[in-house]
């Protein structure tokens, strides 16, 4: 009965010990595997850019003038040679001050005598012109007759001519005298006095036509105002040829190459747009960020490679972020980014092995955002942790959960 007893004790005793032992030991540490696989890798650069219309045509005052309100809006269509798009009139005379003025009246006095001067003149010469025809009629008669010699009669046949010549003359000079008493009385016309009409419209204002068709982009000015020539009043482009403007780093751009693609997204569309860099522009330029740093940016010009359609409401100076492939490569091991983490001036990563974590090295070379290329250190089949606590070091036990991917 005694050994019985002894025996129930050791097993009791020898359960609490072990459950003792079972509470207390290592347990293995939960963590997000990743199986290595192969497959594609395309490395981008990421940069935010604008729309632009590739052919932009500023519309400028030719002469200087008043200019009409302009009866366009922006986002209103116009023809090439067909729209009206601005009139200028002619602008009204300047002030003249007391001084001019008296000159001005002064002057007009003068001329006024000039012109009478002329016009007396004129009938002068117009007396000589009659006398001169009444003798020629006379010496004709009389040579008819043969009464004078052929001599007298040319005589009064110059007479006559002259006297002609000298009506003309003085009709020509009055014309010349009433002219610039005109001149002299249009400088006396101030602002806001009534000026007579011409009768022919045709030469009243400057109609300027559109010189492209297209849309109105902005309208520098809207209202009626006096212009100078040489002044930008609108912008016309044709909103339907469209390309992208990214100002991106002098590093990234020696990166890239004309003709490489592109995927353009953040537009506002439902589905991201497709373009090709077209062209980068040769010299660089200096751009403070927002962060207040200097960066050398190169100017980069993509064409879109998908339809109008694709892209109708997109328009002049929207916002896109576009990602330019640099490189791109296929079969491929690959490893998630998030899996890496520096070791000293190493990559490693940690790799399942006997359920525990085994602390690898490895070389990668091309990535992007989400995969970098293992060129030594993995091989297809190998499963990695993804975002490594501090809990985690070489030889740690481990039970994973498999992530997709």
């Amino acid at each position: 009965m005694l050994s019985k007893n002894r025996l129930i004790i050791a097993g009791i005793v020898l359960a609490v010990a072990l459950a003792f032992v079972w509470g207390f030991r290592t347990q293995p540490l939960s963590v997000d595997l990743a199986t290595i696989k192969r497959g594609s890798l395309a490395v981008t650069i990421n940069e935010e850019g604008v729309t632009r219309i590739r052919e932009i045509y500023t519309v400028s005052a030719p002469v200087s003038g008043l200019l009409r309100r302009l009866s366009l809006k922006e986002g209103d269509r116009v023809q090439k040679g067909k729209t009206i798009v601005a009139v200028i009139e002619p602008i009204a005379p300047a002030f003249q001050d007391v001084r001019s003025m008296s000159v001005l009246r002064a002057n007009v006095k003068s001329a006024e005598a000039a012109l009478a001067l002329a016009q007396a003149e004129l009938s002068r010469v117009e007396a000589d012109l009659d006398y001169a025809g009444a003798e020629f009629r006379r010496a004709l008669k009389l040579y008819k007759k043969r009464i004078i010699s052929r001599k007298i009669y040319d005589q009064a046949a110059a007479a006559r001519r002259k006297a002609k010549a000298s009506v003309s003359a003085a009709r020509a000079n009055v014309e010349v005298r009433r002219k610039e008493l005109e001149s002299i009385r249009a400088r006396l016309i101030q602002p806001g006095r009534p000026v007579r009409k011409r009768k022919d419209k045709s030469g009243c204002c400057l109609s300027i036509t559109a010189p492209a068709s297209g849309r109105v982009l902005t309208l520098r000015h809207k209202s009626q105002q006096v212009v100078s020539a040489g002044t930008p009043l609108l912008e016309v482009g044709d909103d339907k040829d469209l390309e992208i403007v990214i100002d991106l780093l002098s590093s990234d751009a020696i990166k890239i190459r004309v003709g490489a693609k592109a995927l353009i997204t953040g537009w506002g569309g439902e589905h991201p747009l497709h373009a090709r860099v077209r062209r980068i522009e040769p010299a660089g330029f200096t751009k403070v960020s927002a962060l207040g740093i200097e960066e050398q940016r190169v100017r980069t010009l993509l064409d879109f490679s998908d339809d109008q359609q694709d892209r109708t409401r997109l328009g002049h100076d929207f916002r896109v972020f576009a990602h330019i492939r640099s490189w791109e490569g296929s079969n491929l091991v690959l490893v998630p980014l998030s899996a890496l983490f520096r070791k000293g001036n190493d990559w490693a990563v940690f790799v399942m092995k006997d359920a525990r974590a085994v602390l690898q090295k490895v070389r990668i070379d091309h990535r992007n955002g989400d995969y970098a290329e293992v060129i030594e250190g993995l091989k297809e089949g190998d499963r990695v942790i993804v975002h490594p606590s501090d809990k985690i070091h070489d030889g740690v036990a481990i039970a994973g959960r498999a992530l997709a991917g």
